[in-house]
């Protein structure tokens, strides 16, 4: 399955546990598996695991509805604290 925006495709086993694993032990924000493997940079947004590649690993039966929904929200609010403390920082509150 493709994962993200960056088109890296992984097989449905790895993906389930690199998923698992992320969620079990809230390895937030979580991104692509195969970014990861290449070093990615902190904060590469096209490499996000996004809410839409939810719904398609839904929709291929990688993962069922309840994972992706407790997936998406670990995933989501660490997304909203990182873009809070760039405006706080950046804005200097």
């Amino acid at each position: 399955s493709d994962v993200s925006k960056c088109q890296h495709g992984v097989c449905k086993e790895c993906l389930q546990g690199t998923l698992r694993y992320i969620l079990d032990n809230g390895k937030f924000p979580a991104y692509c598996p195969g970014c990861m493997a290449e070093d990615i940079k902190d904060n590469d947004i096209d490499s996000y695991i996004t809410g839409a590649l939810l719904r398609s690993w839904v929709t291929h039966e990688v993962i069922d509805v309840k994972f992706a929904v407790r997936f998406h929200r670990q995933q989501d609010r660490f997304i909203q604290e990182m873009q809070f403390d760039d405006l706080v920082k950046n804005e200097g509150m």
